[in-house]
């Protein structure tokens, strides 16, 4: 199973200048609960209950699409999932302009609800899409996905009779049994976001590089963003295309330690002071370029600026801890993935979201919480104007859309 997205709000006044600070600025941030975006993206009944991924994408009609990877939904009925709950392997919630509504689309129904994109190639039968970032060009949503299949030999067998087992047993079975097959590029409608098709994207998949776990428009490029586990830690590449000359998935540049190589061999890691999370974010306030990431393997979330989007990133800043791990007396909990949703800047907080999971698969049934979370303030020092999410209604989830 994958991780899950709890939403924070990181209340934002600016960010440093972009030289490199010799230390960390680990002045403990100011942050404080906010359940009400949280009630909105995963209400007990009604909608997607609890969701890993939460990628974003904004819509030119001012909706926003968050994109879920694993996900349930359901009822929560004191605070618990029922073990019979499918999980589904991604779902978009669609909110609002306004923030007064979110609407889950899936396929199949509210009651038998299916996956709401899958893998379509002769090869792919009984493979599943992981969703990751994507962007908006030509009145086509363009989203990145990890074409993911099951590995026998890593499937570890729950040792009980197949009449027993319940959908948690098969769910734990299963829970690192997963592989990746490639990145496609998919292609929905606007506004409708009707699935029209999907392109492979080779280029640095063959050097376990999967570009499109965060992507930024700026200057008339696209920029991909992804990550490799190399031996000295999990590291940023990236590649860029420009926005005037489709089709989006294939002949890039990419970023070679100096400038820009056609050639996806050459590629080299951006130079930070961290091991990255596999999703982060990347995101331009103003002049600056801002990177926002867990240090891998720990519930730390740092930020750093750059004035360029592919190198010079400097100024860490220490912004959170995620609490789950800490109060979790039986170490099974784990967080990661902080991504930024920089759409919803106004006035003085910035909309964030990690991730959080158990190695144990039963407990995201017996606390829904374990699969799911608040929203939280984070204090950022000031150098440029103040950003942020200003105060909004109560929204409503009205019931999902499935989509046939």
């Amino acid at each position: 199973m994958c991780d899950i997205r709890v939403m924070l709000a990181a209340l934002a006044a600016t960010m440093l200048s972009a030289c490199s600070q010799p230390t960390v600025l680990r002045h403990p941030p100011e942050v404080e609960p906010d359940p009400r975006f949280m009630a909105l993206f995963s209400p007990d009944s009604g909608g997607i209950t609890g969701a890993d991924g939460l990628f974003s994408i904004p819509l030119p009609d001012g909706r926003s699409v968050f994109l879920t990877g694993d996900c349930f939904l359901g009822k929560v009925v004191n605070g618990k999932r029922d073990v019979g709950t499918k999980m589904l392997n991604n779902s978009m919630v669609v909110i609002s302009s306004d923030l007064s509504e979110a609407v889950a689309l899936y396929r199949g129904t509210y009651d038998r609800p299916e996956s709401l994109f899958v893998p379509q190639g002769s090869g792919d039968v009984g493979h599943w899409y992981w969703p990751g970032h994507g962007f908006v060009a030509d009145s086509i949503v363009y989203v990145f996905a990890l074409n993911m299949y099951t590995e026998p030999t890593l499937v570890v067998p729950s040792g009980k009779d197949p009449g027993t087992a319940d959908e948690v047993d098969k769910l734990a079975e299963n829970q690192w049994s997963f592989a990746v097959a490639g990145v496609d590029l998919l292609r929905f409608s606007f506004p409708g976001l009707q699935l029209l098709g999907s392109d492979p994207v080779p280029s640095t998949y063959e050097l376990d590089i999967h570009l499109g776990n965060c992507v930024m428009q700026d200057g008339g490029h696209l920029y991909f963003y992804g990550t490799r586990n190399d031996p000295d830690g999990s590291h940023i590449y990236v590649a860029r295309k420009e926005m005037s000359v489709p089709p989006y998935h294939e002949n890039w540049e990419y970023f070679d330690g100096q400038g820009w190589s056609r050639d996806h061999r050459m590629v080299r890691p951006m130079k930070l002071d961290i091991s990255v999370s596999e999703q982060f974010s990347i995101f331009k306030i103003k002049d600056r370029y801002v990177l926002l990431t867990h240090s891998k393997s720990t519930p730390d979330i740092y930020s750093y600026t750059s004035a360029e989007p592919h190198q010079g990133f400097g100024n860490k800043r220490y912004i959170y801890s995620s609490p789950e791990p800490a109060a979790d007396t039986t170490r099974n909990l784990f967080a990661y993935n902080a991504l930024a949703h920089p759409q919803y800047i106004d006035g003085n907080q910035l909309l964030v979201s990690y991730c959080v999971n158990s190695f144990r698969v039963r407990d995201v049934f017996e606390n829904v919480d374990n699969y799911r979370g608040g929203l939280l303030g984070s204090l950022f020092p000031s150098s440029i104007p103040p950003f942020g999410i200003s105060s909004r209604n109560q929204g409503i989830f009205k019931h999902g859309t499935s989509i046939q």
